[in-house]
């Protein structure tokens, strides 16, 4: 797609040198801030800076309200990377893209300059012209498997379930063993993201509420022949943290993926019974 602007030649000078500017070889590898600073924000901030007040944006050309999440929902065809982009964007993400903020995607810049107006000889006029199409794409249509999060955590979680509920015990030591391990490493990953890296969008990352890094240290103790006591309060706040998570799922800042209630529900359920079994409960009945 091709889109034309109709600006005077001192202003188109001045649009191309700040683009420029921008896109140069200085700023080009800068570390950008995917929802506020891309390509598609550039553009937009690009002509803003240059036209000034004889340029505006439409305040109600947005469909609707939405947060950045909602908004790039639609371009997460495939269910297993929506999952992905569930796990690694935090609260950020879940912001709401007022104003000019929502047009940080293509599609949504080409539609919010469609109804942006440039002022000229003292009369405000459209400010883009009609689309021109450069290249004619042969279209994608998305299509969706059954093999999706939704149907195969809860059926990985639920036949996990009933091994662990009829297995030998000490099987059951190295089942809960190896689930909270790996499940402690995806939590350091996750603070990694959140603490060791620039990216904004993946900061505050509620999925740390079940995906305690923590849990790389404790899931030792489940291989140990009699709980222990500490160990146990640490699982009983676990299990009461994962109660208040699936309680509130849907009223949490930051959005969670639907498919994880099951990983969360097996993992309450697997501290719960080291918490009962390491005689916390009876220790603090005899207080």
């Amino acid at each position: 797609m091709s889109k034309c602007f109709v600006l005077a030649p001192l202003k188109r000078k001045s649009c191309s040198l700040i683009y420029r500017k921008t896109t140069s070889r200085k700023t080009a590898f800068i570390a950008t801030i995917f929802f506020y600073d891309n390509c598609a924000t550039r553009i937009r901030d690009a002509l803003s800076q240059s036209l000034g007040a004889d340029f505006a944006y439409n305040a109600s050309a947005a469909p609707r309200r939405r947060s950045f999440r909602q908004w790039v929902d639609p371009y997460l065809s495939f269910s297993w990377v929506r999952l992905g982009i569930y796990l690694l964007l935090g609260v950020p993400a879940d912001k709401m893209a007022d104003g000019p903020r929502w047009m940080f995607l293509p599609d949504n810049l080409k539609e919010g300059l469609e109804q942006a107006s440039i002022r000229q000889a003292g009369q405000w006029k459209p400010a883009a012209l009609p689309t021109k199409a450069v290249f004619a794409g042969l279209g994608h249509k998305a299509t969706s498997s059954w093999l999706n999060p939704y149907l195969i955590l809860p059926l990985i979680c639920g036949l996990m379930a009933i091994l662990l509920a009829f297995a030998p015990f000490r099987l059951t030591q190295w089942v809960d063993f190896s689930l909270f391990l790996l499940i402690g490493l995806v939590g350091v990953f996750f603070l990694l993201m959140w603490l060791g890296t620039d990216h904004s969008a993946t900061k505050n990352n509620l999925n740390l509420l079940w995906a305690w890094p923590s849990h790389l240290v404790f899931a030792f103790y489940f291989l140990r022949k009699s709980p222990h006591y500490w160990s146990g309060r640490y699982f009983g706040v676990f299990t009461i943290t994962q109660a208040l998570l699936m309680t509130g799922w849907s009223f949490w800042p930051q959005s969670l993926h639907s498919s994880l209630l099951a990983l969360s529900t097996l993992l309450m359920w697997r501290a719960l019974r080291y918490y009962f079994r390491s005689g916390v409960v009876g220790y603090v009945s005899k207080q």
